[in-house]
Formats: C-alpha cells, sequence, structure tokens
C-alpha cells in the first residue's frame, strides 16, 4: 500500500496498487476509511482510446454558464458553471465498458451490496470535465438518490456494511486527477457518522435540523489525488465534492455508481443505452444496466407473446451474437463464507460450473511459484528437456514433467497449442510397477534450479488443500452427508502445471487458427487457476460464444471438471474453455491444478441429484479409468468408452462459435 495522506482525525486514503489489490483489501479499507484507490487499474493505451471515443461527444457540449439546460444553471452551486456532464457513457464509448465491469469494482460492489438484494445494477454512468476557472463543489452524500428507507441489515446487525446501503460508487480517472485540476476532496470515516447535517435536495424540518449535530468541513477534508487510469472507490455515504480548477487544462473523470437491482436508477439507461446499442455490449454490461431480471419476475418484458427475460430481447436486436466474445460474469466468492453463501455456489455450478474465488490467502506462495516457474521457462530447451516426460519414472509418463508442446482437442491432432508447461503432483516415492498405481510417484526437478522444489511444491500443497476446502462446501451447497465428496479423495491424483503461452518464432502474430490451448474441459473434480494475463474464455453454451474470463488481482479462478459432472448426474456443469494466445511480444504464465478423487474410487450419480422418476445419466466408473481414459482420447486414440465419447463430443461442441479474442 503506497503512504497516504492523514485527515486531522488520523484517517487516511488507502491506495493500491493495481497488483496488490484485492477485492478483501479493498473492503477493508472502505470499511474503516470510507475510501480507497487503485492507481493505473486500466492500462494507458486503453484510457487513451476511451477520451478518444467520447471527445466528439463532450466537445459540442455547451458550459452551463453558456446556456446549458435549466437544471445545472439552477443547481450551479452544485453541479457547476464550468462543468460539463454527460449521460449514456456506455454507448458513446463502447471501451468503456471495461470499466464499469471490471472485475475488481463489481467483486467490490457486489460483495458491499449484497445483503440488500440478489443482483446489483448501475446507478448511474456520467463523464464530467471539470474546466479552467471551476469553483469548488459543494460537500455532499448521494443519499438523496436512492429510496428515504431504512433497509435491513440495519446498523448494528449482522452483514451491515457501514454506508452502503445507498450504493458503491467508482471514480476513474481519465485524466491526472491534482491538487490544482480539481480533484475530488473527501472526509475519511465520514461514512461512519448517522449525524451528518448535510442534505442539499431534501428539506428537513426545524426539529429534524436539530437532531443532526455534525456540519462537515474543510478542514476534514483529504484530496484525492491519482493518476490517470486509477480509480476511487467508496460507499455513497462518504462526504466528498469536487475541488477547483485553478489550471488551464481540463480534467476529466468518469462515475460509475452501482445500487441494488430494484432501486430505481438515477439515470435512465434504458434510453441512454436502449436495446439497440446495448445488445453490441458484453453480457454483464447489459445487466448492469437492467437488461435482466431481478428475482424470477422484476424486470420482465414480453418475447414473442410471453413475459420473457431482457436477455432474450437483446437476442432480437444481435442476430450475430456469435460474432464477438462476451466478458464472462462470473460471481465473486470468498473462501471464507464459501460455505455460508451456498445458495449462490450452487447456482453458479449449475449454470456455468465456474467463479472468482477471492481472499483465499495463498497469493504471496503463488507469486513465488510463478517467479520460480519462469525461471524455469526460460532455461534452454536442452535444460528442460532434462526433466522432460520422457524421463518420468511415472506413470502414465507425459503426467510428470517438462511437456514442450500438445494439444487437448482431439479434433486438433497435429496442430500444437502455443504453450510449455512443467507437470507435477503430490510428491510421493517412486512405484516398484509404476503401471499398477498410476499418477503416483516422483516428480522430476531441474538440478539448475534447486529453489523450484520447495517454492512450486509449497503452492501445490496449498491449492490441494484449498481444493479439498471447495468439495466440502459442494458437499453444503448439494446439503449431502459431510465427507461426500472429501472421502473420495484421501489419497488423489492430483496433477499441477506451470504453463506458459508465447507467441510464434520471430514475434509473428498468430494465425486464426493458434490457440495458447486449445478447446477441452477438465477431467476430474475440480481446478483451481492462478492467472497474470487475459486469454481464458469459457464457452457460453446456449449462445455458442465465447466469454472471456479474465484475471482478478488476488483471485483464484474455480471450474468443475468431467468428473463432478457425473457425481452429480450432469446438475454440476463441467464447461468447456480455452485460451487465446498472448499478443506478440507479451507472455501468460499461470499455474493450474486439477483435483481428482483416488484412483480406485468408484463415482455414480448421487442420488440427491437424480429426480424422481429420472434415469441415471451416466452409468458408475472408476476414476482412474475415467483420467487414463481422458488421457487417451486426448491422444487421438481409443474412443471406444462412454467417457472417451462423451469428452469427444463435448470439445467438439464449439465448432461454430466465435474466435473473437479478449
Amino acid at each position: 500500500m503506497l503512504k497516504p495522506m492523514a485527515s486531522r482525525w488520523g484517517k487516511t486514503i488507502p491506495r493500491f496498487s493495481a497488483a496488490n489489490a484485492t477485492p478483501g483489501k479493498v473492503m477493508e479499507a472502505l470499511r474503516v476509511q470510507g475510501c480507497a484507490i487503485i492507481e493505473r487499474l486500466i492500462p494507458e493505451p486503453r484510457v487513451t482510446q476511451i477520451s478518444a471515443e467520447l471527445e466528439p461527444h463532450v466537445a459540442s457540449r455547451l458550459l452551463p454558464a453558456d446556456g446549458a439546460d435549466v437544471m445545472l444553471r439552477e443547481h450551479a452551486d452544485f453541479m457547476g458553471n464550468r462543468t460539463k456532464r454527460m449521460l449514456g457513457v456506455l454507448a458513446k464509448s463502447p471501451t468503456m465498458s471495461e470499466m464499469a465491469a471490471h472485475p475488481l469494482v463489481l467483486g467490490v460492489a457486489d460483495a458491499l451490496l449484497a445483503p440488500y438484494c440478489e443482483r446489483i445494477q448501475l446507478h448511474i454512468g456520467m463523464f464530467r470535465r471539470l474546466c479552467p476557472g471551476e469553483g469548488m463543489q459543494l460537500l455532499h452524500q448521494d443519499r438523496h438518490s436512492v429510496p428515504a428507507m431504512e433497509l435491513k441489515p440495519a446498523r448494528g446487525e449482522p452483514g451491515y456494511f457501514p454506508g452502503a446501503q445507498w450504493g458503491v460508487a467508482a471514480l476513474w480517472a481519465l485524466s491526472d486527477c491534482t491538487a490544482q485540476n480539481g480533484a475530488t476532496r473527501l472526509i475519511p470515516g465520514s461514512h461512519l457518522r448517522s449525524d451528518v447535517n448535510l442534505d442539499m435536495t431534501l428539506k428537513r424540518t426545524e426539529a429534524q435540523e436539530q437532531e443532526v449535530g455534525w456540519t462537515p468541513s474543510e478542514e476534514d477534508c483529504i484530496l484525492a489525488t491519482m493518476p490517470r487510469g486509477s480509480v476511487l472507490l467508496y460507499p455513497s455515504a462518504t462526504v466528498r465534492g469536487a475541488s477547483a480548477n485553478q489550471t488551464e487544462s481540463v480534467r476529466d473523470v468518469c462515475l460509475f455508481a452501482y445500487s441494488p437491482a430494484w432501486v430505481r436508477q438515477e439515470e435512465n439507461l434504458f434510453l441512454t443505452t436502449p436495446p439497440k446499442v446495448a445488445a453490441k455490449l458484453p453480457q454483464v454490461v447489459q445487466e448492469l444496466l437492467g437488461y435482466s431480471l431481478h428475482g424470477q419476475v422484476l424486470g420482465m418484458v414480453d418475447v414473442n407473446g410471453d413475459m420473457g427475460d431482457p436477455q432474450d430481447l437483446l437476442k432480437e436486436f444481435s442476430p450475430s451474437t456469435a460474432t464477438f466474445a462476451k466478458r464472462a460474469a462470473l460471481p465473486v466468492l470468498s473462501r471464507q463464507t464459501l460455505s455460508a453463501n451456498a445458495e449462490l455456489l450452487r447456482s453458479t455450478c449449475e449454470h456455468i460450473g465456474f467463479f472468482y474465488l477471492v481472499d483465499h490467502g495463498l497469493e504471496e506462495k503463488l507469486l513465488r511459484a510463478q517467479n520460480a516457474l519462469r525461471k524455469f521457462f526460460l532455461q534452454r530447451d536442452e535444460v528442460k528437456a532434462k526433466v522432460g516426460t520422457s524421463t518420468s519414472r511415472v506413470f502414465p509418463q507425459h503426467s510428470r514433467g517438462w511437456v514442450a508442446n500438445e494439444t487437448l482437442d482431439p479434433s486438433r491432432q497435429g496442430v500444437l497449442d502455443l504453450k510449455e508447461s512443467l507437470e507435477v503432483g503430490l510428491e510421493r516415492p517412486e512405484e516398484e510397477d509404476p503401471q499398477k498405481r498410476p499418477f503416483r510417484g516422483p516428480n522430476n526437478w531441474p538440478s539448475e534450479l534447486p529453489e523450484l522444489k520447495e517454492e512450486f511444491m509449497a503452492a501445490v500443497n496449498a491449492l490441494h488443500e484449498l481444493s479439498l476446502e471447495v468439495a466440502s462446501a459442494l458437499e453444503v451447497c448439494l446439503e449431502v452427508e459431510p465427507g461426500t465428496f472429501v472421502k473420495k479423495c484421501d489419497d488423489p491424483m492430483v496433477l499441477c502445471r506451470g504453463l506458459h503461452y508465447y507467441t510464434p518464432l520471430g514475434g509473428d502474430t498468430p494465425d486464426e487458427a493458434a490457440l495458447g490451448c486449445s478447446a477441452h474441459t477438465d477431467y476430474g473434480l475440480i481446478s483451481l487457476l492462478h492467472q497474470t494475463a487475459k486469454g481464458l474464455q469459457v464457452l457460453h453454451a446456449e449462445d455458442n460464444v465465447w466469454m472471456d474470463v479474465d484475471p482478478l488481482p488476488g483471485s483464484l479462478v474455480v471450474n468443475l471438471g468431467d468428473l463432478m459432472q457425473r457425481w452429480t448426474n450432469g446438475r454440476f456443469k463441467s464447461t468447456v474453455h480455452r485460451v487465446l494466445p498472448p499478443e506478440p511480444g507479451q507472455r501468460r504464465q499461470c499455474i493450474s491444478f486439477f483435483l481428482d478423487a483416488n484412483f480406485d474410487a468408484v463415482i455414480e450419480p448421487l442420488p440427491r441429484c437424480i429426480p424422481p422418476g429420472e434415469a441415471l445419466k451416466y452409468p458408475a466408473i472408476q476414476a482412474g479409468q475415467h483420467k487414463l481414459a481422458k488421457f487417451k482420447v486426448q491422444s487421438g486414440s481409443e474412443l471406444d468408452d462412454q467417457s472417451a465419447e462423451f469428452f469427444r463430443r463435448t470439445v467438439e461442441a464449439p465448432k461454430g462459435a466465435s474466435v473473437g479474442g479478449a
């Protein structure tokens, strides 16, 4: 955390870099201080592109002082005389979707507002340009823009988050925000007070005026200076206001505020971003705009003569849905409350089988392992070949050691993925007859990098422990006997892959067929992914469209495998996914951990997952034979058993899908 300025109360504005910000850290900062800044969260080129998309719309707007609309002039002490304001920003700048639906921001907003709603929405998206000579804005809160009611949980009740009942806001810097050009000034800790005497829109009675006892002053304020591409987060009860622009340049920001989806939005987003425009935006943004259902009925529309989901309406305006990639609206769950969020976990596993896991406590170990792996992948091929799979003492050999390249899609044999990997499992003594105890034995370690074993295995063992916690949480959400999954994983087949994705030799742009990792489903029960760059995509089966799953700082991506799908009789989903190659000159590195059951464990659908009157979708199968069959079909051989045939059909499913990238 960067050193913040302090107020006279000793309160601060916590600051994070994009690399070390996590939802858990940011939420704690918001809880204590009522504000947090994540610096340079959006890369400079994207900020430049957003500004270029907005500029034609901003340039044509009048200032209030020059005759802009009456409302702005009548509230000049708040709205400003030399401030340009603009709504409908997502219709004017498609790239701005990356700000509105940034995974870190959504993770925080979703977590803070979860006690009050099933789904969050955008409350307003507003561009603001402070022009030279603009004065200081009045200090204010956002209480006026939500219903005047006491929401539950209230102050002092479990689940209450200070100041977040009315919403959460993200103020993005499109230009540097400095002490001279109008940086936001705010009062850290003001969200904790219930006696704030600041209400500029609602008139108070004399009795009400006597009840409120604290009037914020300028002496309490701190300036939220930040470089462009940064974001200031705060619950809407935090007292704040723009400072004066004393320079000869403009200061540009964009505000995205989030509220429960049952609240009337401050901006009429259905008019500023109508269906024809919204249909071209990522699905997560469409849902934030309000093109979604809250619960089962709020927000319905007429679709083909029946009551339907707004998402179905958008399809009428987007006949070429499969030609672009969506951004996956993956839920964000915390390790600390995984079992407590059983309903959300169950719904996620039933619909897509992917989610972000935050507050996992493994980031330091994983980063050390990533650094050690980077040193390994930078070695010459002849050094890495010393620990190649051909030297493995484990059966099958390709489950241990360095893999120069491969393909996971049997229909793409001869078209290798643009990746290399180091495969390890739990460290075990060498077996006398490896074929009798498949997937067990020692790992291959390079003598040139003695620290690799310690750092990588520390991460592997920690991920193993975490995967069992996830398995226990799945037992809870399915309401099955404790230990149903975990007891069959007490001597598991574990595989962990350090993966390095690269661009073709010479830095050429990959052709359309090139993939970092070809389309596939995971074989086992639970997969945990620590990724450092974009590229992961999951298949949205209904639309046959690839959805981007971008890295969320401090998170793991969790997904379910084929064996879990079988075990739950198809109730939980093993979803097809792939990885796009990096851009020329870039690299992508990740750690993928796979938990499988014991080799001899017999897996058959749980009675709990078989609806009355329905038959089993999958016969019983030994976990080890299931995994061996997957290995065989991956190599393009032996499609004679049901599990192998199922895998072949699954990976061929996305043939008509988009090959668009992140």
